[in-house]
């Protein structure tokens, strides 16, 4: 039980009881706490009579049902913003035509590459070409020279040795009595040390070590060039040998005829060959 004050003269009283003790007001058997002051009042008043609380709302069987709220489905939608939309739209754009420019310019770079190659590859091979037909033409020229020289050695050669008369040869192997020498080196010795025939010999030998040297250029050949420089390499071989024997003949007569027709003969065959087989431009 709680003491509550009369709500007609304020005096307190039981919260049990209906009717008040001290001046008779009628409580109906029932008292409420206000929760706005703390006082108990009668469940008949409609608002407290100390600090006017509408009463409707301090009982709880008074009270109105909680507002039911009802969610319903909420559609968002989401609006870009048309400059940001294309400013995407654009860099996108950009970006691609870049790539595709790289792409392009990658493509061009890789043919310019290749077509340098191959140019380069067409000038190598020219460059080539151009080498081995020079040195080719200059052997030639040379045996030619060679030729003509060994001729005279071989004829001065014979007619020392079995006295054969020459209007060609007479001045290498007779002396000055217009005998024949003795010994046939004697009319070799004539024959080399004629200022005609030695300047002869003497270009015969500078242009032997001329194209000697220039073979080092044809040393490593393009893929398409390594055959045809494996037969110039032996011609350059016998025509070496040829060369050298005209420039400082050794041996015996029938030794030096014999060799000297073999490779003269040879190296007009090879040289045929390799003209005919490779474009040297002749």
């Amino acid at each position: 039980m709680a003491i509550i004050s009369c709500p007609n003269c304020g005096k307190e009283i039981s919260d049990k009881a209906t009717k008040c003790v001290h001046c008779g007001f009628e409580l109906n058997g029932a008292a409420i706490q206000c929760k706005e002051c703390g006082k108990y009042i009668s469940n008949t008043e409609k608002e407290c009579p100390y600090c006017g609380c509408p009463v409707e709302f301090l009982d709880d069987t008074k009270k109105p049902d909680a507002q039911k709220v009802e969610l319903t489905k909420v559609s968002v939608k989401f609006h870009l913003n048309k400059k940001i939309l294309f400013s995407v739209i654009g860099a996108v754009v950009v970006i691609a035509a870049v790539l595709i420019c790289l792409k392009i310019n990658d493509n061009i770079v890789k043919q310019k590459r290749e077509q340098e190659s191959i140019e380069e590859a067409s000038r190598v091979s020219e460059e080539y070409r151009t080498n081995a037909r020079n040195i080719m033409y200059d052997m030639i020229s040379v045996a030619a020279d060679a030729e003509s020289c060994g001729s005279l050695v071989g004829k001065v050669w014979s007619n020392s040795i079995w006295s054969t008369s020459d209007t060609e040869t007479d001045q290498y192997t007779k002396n000055s009595y217009g005998q024949f020498y003795d010994d046939f080196n004697d009319a070799l010795v004539d024959l080399y040390t004629t200022k005609s025939f030695e300047t002869k010999i003497d270009k015969l030998s500078k242009k032997q070590s001329e194209i000697t040297t220039n073979m080092k250029l044809l040393a490593n050949p393009p893929e398409e060039w390594k055959d045809a420089y494996n037969q110039i390499e032996e011609f350059y071989d016998e025509w070496y040998s040829f060369v050298s024997m005209v420039v400082n003949p050794s041996g015996s007569y029938t030794s030096f005829v014999s060799k000297y027709n073999e490779l003269d003969s040879g190296l007009l065959d090879k040289y045929n060959k390799i003209i005919n087989k490779y474009d040297l431009g002749f």
